[in-house]
């Protein structure tokens, strides 16, 4: 699978996107949308500059990587959003973390609800040392757990748009506008069935997360979300 366009907007907003470099909430240089060292070229340094257009080329290598491993690693059907998710989880603690995480363990289990809320588990960072909770991470993981059940399985569209493709943006483009624009390609908060226009509380939170992130200018210049 490959991540949906919904789901690059999700990592650009969690992550934030920012064109120099800056030192992490754990003290690791970073730019653009989350990249670091780890994931592979370029390193990142002190007073290191690129523009919109490298960011999203380095975002596409990041997430490429990401989308096979994720694939590789998880043996039970996905809808998009699940994915979408889990590529977001993966991105944000790594390879290693990922693989060894208890949530795979209950997801390959096919323990959905467990591995939901095993995403929570994960609002830790190492400063000086130990290991505490960060506020940022804690809402972003409640973000993700909303998100990774906010469908089910039987409804997984298929992304028709390369991860190369940048998603929507605009400000004054209206949250109805928004959900025309995407409604023919991608899944939806929306309770599916004889009801279509109620949410459940799960997909409420989606939808209203997936609001601010299509309404956002995540460029530089505009603060991080979870800040």
């Amino acid at each position: 699978m490959r991540m949906s366009v919904v789901g690059r907007a999700a990592i650009k907003w969690r992550e934030g996107e920012k064109l120099s470099a800056y030192k992490d909430s754990v003290g690791i240089w970073t730019i653009g949308v989350g990249h670091t060292l780890a994931a592979g070229a370029p390193e990142v340094k002190a007073g290191m500059k690129i523009t919109a257009a490298q960011s999203d080329e380095i975002l596409a290598r990041d997430l490429e990587a990401v989308e096979k491993d994720v694939t590789d690693v998880v043996k039970v059907p996905l809808n998009q959003n699940q994915f979408d998710d889990l590529s977001s989880l993966h991105f944000n603690i790594g390879p290693g973390s990922f693989r060894s995480a208890t949530l795979l363990k209950k997801l390959n289990a096919k323990d959905y609800a467990g591995a939901a809320d095993q995403f929570l588990v994960w609002n830790k960072g190492t400063i000086n040392g130990k290991k505490v909770a960060i506020n940022g991470l804690t809402i972003r993981r409640k973000d993700e757990r909303a998100q990774f059940l906010s469908t089910t399985i039987d409804e997984a569209p298929a992304p028709d748009q390369h991860p190369n493709s940048s998603p929507p943006s605009s400000r004054s483009r209206s949250l109805m506008e928004t959900g025309s624009a995407l409604s023919s390609r991608q899944s939806l908060p929306f309770s599916r069935g004889k009801k279509h226009d109620r949410l459940d509380p799960h997909r409420a939170l989606y939808f209203h997360w997936l609001a601010g992130v299509l309404g956002a200018d995540q460029r530089e210049g505009r603060g991080h979300p979870y800040d």
